[in-house]
């Protein structure tokens, strides 16, 4: 698989090699518009790669699939914490090895509810909660902050 990630646009592609020959079996490319042109380069390489991966998650349960990519993504994934800029599901994170998760909210109350300093007294927000502490029970390390 290649990932390439410019400043308005990323592709993907999955080239196997079969004896001695490499073959294209599936291209993506995708525009980033408005916010996501913004994204930094690790971010976008990122939202590559959960792209990619929802598209050929049947091919990926199937077959050996290694990224080439030019940045230390392992390394990176393993010891830094990343600041998504787009929805990431419980699932994709688990399918990157997230290992530490940094949460970050400019609400104070949510940020105190999620972390057991308040507690909830709304009925819908409690589900809120039991599901947020649910999901988290997936990551070794975690932190929830509240940033003004």
């Amino acid at each position: 698989m290649y990932l390439v990630v410019s400043n308005s646009i990323f592709s993907s592609a999955l080239i196997p090699e079969e004896l001695g020959a490499e073959h294209l079996v599936f291209y993506t490319s995708k525009a980033l518009i408005d916010a996501k042109t913004r994204y930094p380069k690790l971010e976008k390489l990122i939202l590559a790669l959960i792209v990619f991966t929802r598209k050929l998650r049947p091919y990926y349960q199937a077959h050996r699939v290694i990224a080439m990519i030019d940045f230390p993504l392992r390394s990176i994934l393993h010891s830094q914490a990343i600041t998504f800029g787009f929805p990431v599901s419980n699932n994709e994170a688990k399918e990157l090895s997230i290992e530490k998760l940094a949460i970050y909210s400019d609400s104070q109350l949510i940020t105190n509810e999620a972390s057991r300093e308040y507690m909830a007294k709304y009925p819908r927000m409690i589900l809120y909660l039991d599901k947020v502490q649910e999901l988290l029970k997936a990551f070794p390390t975690f932190t929830i902050q509240q940033v003004p």
